[in-house]
């Protein structure tokens, strides 16, 4: 039996925008990684809140203690180091005038166990979840 990773994120979008988690994959062996979400958003505030549900399947032939997702929300906070708009383009992509947002993640589990959250990357864009366990390929 495949081994599997179950992670739990529970999520707060503060951020309207539809975001993108960055999976695994492998030209060896078909990517079996699945993602469940359970989102709610709340107009009056424009705020997006939900979890996420990772499955995923070691296919790769070296062995993982760590995953890591991105957090592409976050290149879009006020005070992001590497802007995804440049100046001279931000009036024809922000014509209602700029728009923040960023993503803040409020609690991580694996196999049900809580995880503490590690957030790096110079614009805060990069979870790192530690394992607590190798995860070896099948």
């Amino acid at each position: 039996m495949k081994r599997k990773i179950l992670i739990i994120l529970a999520l707060t979008f503060l951020s309207c925008g539809i975001f993108f988690v960055q999976g695994c994959s492998s030209s060896k062996q078909e990517n079996l990684t699945t993602y469940n979400l359970d989102l709610e958003y709340d107009s009056d505030l424009h705020l997006l809140y939900g979890s996420e549900e990772v499955v995923y399947y070691n296919n790769y032939d070296n062995m993982f203690t760590s995953l890591y997702f991105h957090l592409y929300p976050n290149a879009f906070r006020s005070d992001a180091k590497n802007k995804v708009v440049s100046s001279t383009n931000q009036s024809s992509a922000y014509p209602n005038g700029e728009s923040y947002g960023q993503i803040e993640i409020k609690s991580v589990k694996v196999d049900g166990s809580e995880r503490e959250i590690v957030v790096a990357g110079e614009d805060e864009n990069i979870l790192e979840i530690d394992l607590n366990r190798e995860l070896y390929p099948d």
